[in-house]
């Protein structure tokens, strides 16, 4: 497989101003102060994901460093008798609306250069409700949900990484997780 640099660093002149609305939004804020700072990852960083298929064309700017990853695993598995799996768990802690993604699949990549991001805390978010009945809209994989007032808790770091292109990573994993059972 041939490698190749990419010259200069993704993002160096951006600010937090010049971000999306959708990605200023997802970050946590306190006494009305975003909790967002900006960082300069270097080349070599591993980042990860949970998306739905595999990593083609449009590549999403949120990710997860590396290290989270074992942390939410071992805090998934301390769990005395989960109801739901694995995707689940971090959806809840990602704050990650059923719209955004399935989390089918784990993607573990590599920076192939230096990237300016804003590094966070999650914000919360509350699924979508049918206008009509109030009720919650299903899930993509067929799961329902009884509370009324489900919000996705959020509160985990993210990684908002503006810009970023098949390019600009090197795929060390990318497989489909294990259905949870209903």
């Amino acid at each position: 497989m041939a490698t190749f640099e990419i010259p200069g660093e993704l993002n160096e002149p951006l600010q937090f101003v010049d971000l999306a609305p959708t990605h200023r939004d997802s970050f946590r804020i306190r006494k009305g102060e975003v909790l967002a700072r900006k960082e300069r990852l270097p080349k070599g960083s591993e980042l990860w994901k949970l998306g739905t298929g595999h990593l083609r064309g449009e590549v999403s700017a949120f990710w997860c460093r590396g290290s989270l990853l074992q942390e939410l695993r071992e805090r998934f598995s301390r769990l005395e008798n989960p109801e739901i799996g694995f995707a689940q768990f971090i959806r809840a802690r990602m704050a990650v609306k059923h719209e955004w993604s399935g989390m089918t699949h784990l993607h573990r990549v590599e920076l192939r250069v230096a990237a300016h991001a804003w590094v966070g805390p999650t914000r919360a978010q509350r699924e979508p409700r049918d206008p009509t009945s109030g009720e919650m809209l299903r899930s993509p994989d067929g799961g329902g949900f009884s509370s009324t007032n489900l919000s996705w808790i959020g509160g985990d770091e993210q990684i908002v990484i503006p810009n970023l292109t098949l390019a600009h990573l090197k795929l060390l994993e990318s497989a489909r997780l294990p259905v949870a059972a209903p």
